[in-house]
Formats: structure tokens, C-alpha cells, sequence
């Protein structure tokens, strides 16, 4: 019952396929979980990636030996030793989906340009679970395209502090592809006109990345039964689940 975190998603490391599909590539820093028998319950890892660019909030968390040399003061996340910091899971990569949902959004990284100048503000607004929307275009905030809108509540979704309340892979994709299909169905109203390369493309794109990359129907849940390596499906389905696993398998 073992399973994998990426562990560093983040637009270099998706390629864009024949036929314009999004394909995540670079798996040197790929991290597996596994099933423990005799606790029941799942084994996570020890953070040794501590960038807050692309990073969630608790992956920030590390040794006070660590931040020698780095831009900052507070001692916000630092703990004693290794053993210390929490133990992750595949939900850092939904944290690091959210930060690349932005990216294809607005064309602009979550967290702006990584520049040591600006790491401890950085890592703040990371620990603190800070929106990335501070900065962001004017647009992207307002609109009421239906695309535009999804793709909102999609890095929402992602973006949460708690590991727990963070959505599932599989969960944002099943919501952007019904998000698409209300799109297509003009079930969501006037979405703007023509969307060649533009959020509803994003929508396509967004959902194929999320459910084939770091979730699809083997997402992890708490459960050994839902763990990769079974077929289970998820619990709670969206309208698009069965045509979207029909799709893929």
C-alpha cells in the first residue's frame, strides 16, 4: 500500500505533452508512503526541502541548525531537532497545486520572485497560510467569469494551513471538471467570450494536472483501503467522476 509524494511541484517541473497535455516530470526528490500494519495507519516523512517559494506551511518547519546563513530572525517554525518536525504527506502537494493553479491563473508565481531579499517575508506568509491574492491583478479578483471564478476556488482549496482541511487532489479536479462542464453546458452564463489559451483552457489544463499527476482514483485517504495500489474510488463523487476515471483508465 505504498504511495508517492512528489515533493516538488512547481511549473519547471510540469512539461506540456503532445496533444497539450500537462505531464509532471523530475522525480528525484519523490518521497513514498507506506502502510504501517501494526499502528493501522500511514507512514509520513521527515521534511528535508525547506524553500518557502512552492513549499507549504509545514514543510517550513526545520531544525534551528537550519537556518544559519538564511534571511530571517523570527523563530517561528524552527524546532529543535529532525525529530521534531511534523511528519508530511501527500497533502504538500496539494498545498504546491495550489501555488501552480495561480501560476497558470494570473501568470505570476504564488509567492512572487524568489529573491533572498524577500525570504523571511515569504516564509512568514507561508507559515501563516496567507492567500496569494495581495498583489494580484485587479482582474483576477473581480471577475465574475465562471472560469475565472473556479480556478479561484480551486487555489482555495489548496491553500489551506491545516494538512486535514486541505482538499485532495482528486477533489479539485472532480470540482474544476464540473466547474467545465456548467462552462460548456451554459449552465454558468456569459464566461467572456472566446477563451483560446485563456482561464477556460487553464480549467482543462488545471483538472488533467491535478487528477493524473498527484491524485487521479488512487488518491490517498486515511484508510489502507484507499491507499495507491487499490482501485477503490473516493467516497464522495462529482457528476464528472465516473466519465473522468472511464476517461483515463
Amino acid at each position: 500500500n505504498a504511495t508517492m509524494v512528489h515533493y516538488d511541484i512547481n511549473p519547471k517541473n510540469v512539461a506540456i505533452v503532445k496533444g497539450g497535455k500537462p505531464k509532471l516530470n523530475d522525480f528525484n526528490t519523490v518521497e513514498f508512503l507506506r502502510w504501517d500494519k501494526v499502528k493501522q495507519k500511514r507512514c509520513g516523512f521527515r521534511g528535508r526541502l525547506h524553500e518557502p517559494w512552492w513549499r507549504a506551511p509545514e514543510e517550513l518547519i526545520m531544525p534551528h541548525s537550519y537556518a544559519e546563513g538564511k534571511n530571517f530572525s523570527s523563530k517561528a517554525g524552527l524546532v529543535e531537532t529532525m525529530e521534531d518536525q511534523p511528519l508530511l504527506d501527500e497533502k504538500i502537494d496539494v498545498w504546491s497545486l495550489g501555488n501552480l493553479l495561480y501560476n497558470m491563473l494570473t501568470g505570476h508565481a504564488a509567492r512572487g520572485q524568489a529573491r533572498t531579499w524577500r525570504y523571511a517575508q515569504v516564509r512568514h506568509d507561508v507559515l501563516t497560510a496567507k492567500l496569494p491574492w495581495r498583489d494580484t491583478d485587479a482582474f483576477y479578483l473581480n471577475s465574475t467569469q465562471p472560469a475565472i471564478v473556479a480556478m479561484r476556488r480551486a487555489v482555495e482549496r489548496c491553500i489551506v494551513k491545516d494538512p486535514k482541511a486541505r482538499g485532495s487532489a482528486l477533489d479539485v479536479a472532480y470540482e474544476m471538471m464540473d466547474a467545465l462542464e456548467d462552462i460548456l453546458d451554459g449552465k454558468s452564463g456569459n464566461d467572456g467570450g472566446d477563451d483560446t489559451n485563456g482561464p477556460k483552457s487553464a480549467i482543462i489544463s488545471s483538472a488533467v494536472t491535478a487528477n493524473t499527476t498527484i491524485g487521479g482514483p488512487s488518491n490517498i485517504t486515511s484508510s489502507p483501503e484507499g491507499s495507491a495500489g487499490n482501485k477503490q474510488a473516493p467516497q464522495s463523487k462529482s457528476r464528472n467522476s465516473t466519465r473522468w476515471e472511464r476517461h483515463h483508465r
